[in-house]
């Protein structure tokens, strides 16, 4: 029992300090960190409801020391930024099973991110996890002043090697579009309210959400808290 005594403190600490970001972020630019085009409460975190699932597309280890799941639109402007954060984190920390990121679509602005949330998922089905995850980062680098058109997403999955009538023809899935309505309403259900909003677990058992933008210093101070807090446990 008495090594447990940390827990607790531990996961109060880590969100004390993405919330310190957040505000520092928030109050330094004219912008929010956080499309918020729905209207919501703040993510209930229920560990007994919460974990990886097996439609999920993840990098890194399942089994990681620390999971984030994080809810993201193709059109959210601090989405395209935090995709390239978790990118970087990932290929600094999923190597060694420390680090583990799921990514689920969760698309707000109408049928256009619809559309390209399908795309991600087909390039996934016709080409496999690295194709999921190349088209994903393919959309948003075409993204900035102006989104990319969705007729242009063809054009990208033939640059991935996938054969173009095939990828329109699964844009059209029905096992596709139900995947995507199954990534949002998941999201819903644990009161998502902004992109990008993720949440974070840890081998402990602990929950917790990182709403936001959060920049790549905050997570990266993150896992070394919950690396250091293991070594001295």
């Amino acid at each position: 029992m008495e090594d447990n005594k940390y827990i607790v403190p531990l996961a109060i600490i880590i969100a004390a300090l993405l919330i310190g970001w957040g505000f520092y972020s928030t109050s330094n630019n004219s912008d929010t960190e956080t499309d918020t085009p729905i209207s919501g409460e703040e993510i209930p975190v229920d560990p007994t409801e919460i974990g990886f699932q097996a439609s999920d597309h993840i990098l890194g280890d399942s089994n990681a020391k620390i999971k984030i799941i994080t809810f993201s639109d193709f059109e959210c402007p601090y989405c395209k930024i935090f995709h390239e954060t978790m990118t970087k984190i990932t290929d600094k920390y999923a190597k060694d099973g420390t680090v583990a990121w799921a990514f689920r679509e969760f698309p707000v602005h109408g049928e256009p991110t619809e559309i390209k949330a399908a795309a991600a998922e087909c390039a996934g089905q016709l080409g496999g996890e690295s194709a999921f995850w190349a088209m994903a980062t393919k959309i948003f680098e075409t993204s900035g002043s102006s989104w990319i058109n969705v007729e242009k997403l063809p054009a990208l999955a033939v640059e991935l090697g996938i054969n173009e009538n095939e990828f329109n023809n699964c844009l059209k899935n029905e096992e596709i579009i139900k995947k995507v309505q199954s990534d949002f309403n998941n999201g819903i259900d644990f009161g998502v309210e902004g992109t990008p909003a993720s949440i974070v677990i840890l081998a402990t058992g602990d929950v917790f959400p990182m709403t936001g933008n959060q920049p790549y210093e905050a997570i990266e101070g993150m896992i070394e808290l919950v690396l250091s807090e293991e070594i001295s446990l």
